[in-house]
């Protein structure tokens, strides 16, 4: 499991946060989830793998922030 945390946006507009998840830093990304504080567990990788991650603040009128990151998450092979 990865766990994900970030610090919050400061506008007041942000009602969520969206995630993403690639296997190269360069993408494609695709959206695995959405949270409506600031951290995400990604219980779905797997091991060996190494992982990068985006995250997107959601306003009220679903417009989405640019992109952050990414971060990288090397899962240990079992």
């Amino acid at each position: 499991m990865v766990n994900l945390t970030w610090v919050a946006s400061t506008s007041t507009n942000v009602i969520s946060y969206n995630i993403y998840r690639s296997s190269a830093s360069s993408g494609p990304y695709t959206k695995i989830g959405n949270a409506s504080g600031t951290s995400y567990m990604d219980s779905t990788v797997q091991g060996g793998q190494t992982y990068f991650y985006t995250v997107t603040a959601v306003d009220n009128s679903n417009a989405e922030s640019t992109v952050t990151g990414p971060v990288t998450a090397a899962i240990p092979a079992s």
